[in-house]
């Protein structure tokens, strides 16, 4: 499964590396000649949110078609929550049906994983979002922007499931990283974090 994913990680990340490289490189050279300094654990960090970003980017707008997903019968919108991939998921059990069960399994904690590093960055790089309202209103912004633009990619031909329930596991994954934020990076590892 994660093969798939791969590839359009990679088509992005080779795109957006670059560009970021050549931003930064040319900012840290203008920031010379005003003696403002460049601080490479910030630098690192927001290179390590960018390449998140793209790599989110690349496996929620990517054309289904190129991660195998392509299902013209898929449900087009779901706004039940929780009720659909409930019963979607328990139907594959019940009808023993391994493959359907797991790709449903994968889906669903794919959705929980997808914003966990956001929940982890955000509070760390930037001090107003150190929050749980914060990271909390971020990572919903976020998913919900993922839904939107997969409902419209719809309309040109490219079988994305828009769906609550990705909204609110993405969301819940936002709120584990800023769990392990809040009890392990701010507590044991504070040098992680900007000042």
């Amino acid at each position: 499964m994660f093969s798939l994913f791969l590839s359009p990680i990679l088509y992005v990340l080779k795109l957006v590396i670059p560009a970021w490289i050549i931003l930064r490189t040319g900012r840290a050279l203008y920031l010379r000649h005003t003696n403002v300094l460049v601080y490479m654990k910030k630098e690192s960090l927001l290179f390590l949110l960018i390449v998140y970003a793209g790599s989110v980017i690349a496996v929620t707008v990517a054309p289904a078609s190129i991660l195998g997903f392509n299902d013209p019968n898929a449900i087009r919108l779901n706004i039940l929550p929780v009720i659909n991939t409930t019963t979607y998921y328990l139907k594959t059990l019940h009808d023993h049906d391994d493959n359907a069960a797991m790709h449903a399994l994968e889906n669903i904690i794919g959705n929980l994983i997808l914003l966990i590093p956001l929940g982890i960055l955000l509070p760390c790089i930037f001090r107003s979002a150190r929050s749980f309202k914060s990271v909390l209103a971020v990572c919903l912004i976020c998913s919900f922007l993922i839904e939107l633009i997969q409902f419209f990619l719809r309309q040109f031909g490219t079988f994305r499931t828009v769906d609550i329930d990705d909204l609110i596991l993405n969301t819940i994954g936002g709120m584990f990283g800023w769990l392990i934020y809040a009890t392990i990076i701010q507590r044991y590892f504070p040098g992680l974090m900007l000042k």
